[in-house]
């Protein structure tokens, strides 16, 4: 898994960060137009001292660092169960978060010890945004791809995570993960007013195969940065678009679509998932994300730039008559 990973490789895949990045500070910057100057500093130095770790440390390749991560696993034999392999990795992990409790933190260097995980985060005590290497690939990731693939994918993904660090529990936290309050009392009520529209967004919701209702409250956090993860991975394809006119290229089978058809058809593609009943069941009582069928509808379907893209009529089930922005 490494090895497909490999560091040119890697540093291709996220070409796209820069412009995300950039896209999302001036649309910080169109929302606190209104703000002084010390929450618009704030913001733009959260984005600077913002840390990101992509893929895996440098050092995975060092064999003698390799050992020290899993020392405390022990021998794994073919005899071994599933379950006693488990465990005596979540003790490793247990042991070496431990030993460091009173050594200082370097926030640059320190990884998620569990990097085989598919997963991506953003971290407010790090200020970091996490996407492990197992992530860097199909459906999330193909080498050779339109940049429109990998903007709905990759960029959708990254502006989903940035987006944490400014709205919700994140935009509590400054540049270095201190708890620090830097919105002003009318930007807070104003985005109360907002948060109580993506509420209404979701409310009511409900899964078709357990036929559970959505928990709107819980799920609002990660709808909004749904939300605004799309309106961001979005402009910085436009942008990309503009910067380099001739990369319109198209897929065989898929000519009818555009550039912009192709980024939210591989954005949708990339949540087709297929769980069992009982996983569904867990993912509605306790995961923070709305499950896939409805959080992808849901957060398109309040996208007018998506409605124009598949010029949705006003009937269409999938055009929200009371849409949301944030």
């Amino acid at each position: 898994m490494w090895r497909s990973t490999s560091i040119q490789r890697r540093n291709k895949k996220w070409s796209q960060l820069p412009k995300v990045l950039e896209t999302l500070l001036e649309m910080l910057y169109k929302i606190t137009h209104g703000w002084t100057l010390t929450p618009k500093k704030r913001t733009k130095n959260k984005l600077k001292n913002m840390v990101f770790k992509i893929g895996y440390p440098e050092e995975i390749y060092k064999e003698e660092v390799l050992k020290d991560m899993h020392k405390h696993v022990g021998n794994v034999t073919p005899n071994d169960s599933f379950l006693d392999i488990y465990l005596n990795f979540r003790k490793n992990n247990a042991i070496h978060k431990l030993q460091k409790v009173h050594s200082s933190y370097n926030r640059s260097k320190e990884w998620p010890h569990d990097l085989t995980k598919v997963n991506a985060y953003y971290s407010p005590l790090e200020n970091s945004a996490v996407l492990t290497a197992v992530i860097l690939q199909h459906p999330f990731y193909s080498f050779g791809l339109p940049s429109s693939i990998k903007m709905g994918t990759l960029g959708w993904i990254l502006g989903h995570e940035l987006n944490h660090a400014f709205y919700g529990p994140g935009s509590s936290f400054d540049e270095y993960g201190n708890e620090r309050g830097w919105w002003s009392e009318n930007s807070r009520e104003n985005f109360e007013k907002r948060k109580g529209c993506v509420r209404g967004l979701y409310k009511d919701q409900i899964e078709e195969e357990t036929c559970m209702k959505i928990n709107e409250n819980e799920t609002l956090n990660e709808n909004i940065a749904d939300i605004k993860g799309l309106e961001t991975a979005f402009e910085a394809h436009r942008r990309h678009l503009l910067q380099f006119p001739n990369e319109t290229q198209r897929l065989p089978c898929l000519n009818e679509s555009n550039p912009d058809k192709l980024f939210f058809i591989s954005l949708a593609y990339s949540f087709c998932q297929n769980d069992q009943l009982a996983e569904l069941r867990d993912i509605v009582l306790r995961d923070p994300h709305t499950p896939s069928k409805i959080r992808v509808n849901r957060h398109l379907g309040n996208s007018k730039i998506f409605l124009e893209t598949f010029q949705c009529k006003a009937s269409s089930r999938m055009n929200i008559s009371s849409k949301c922005e944030v």
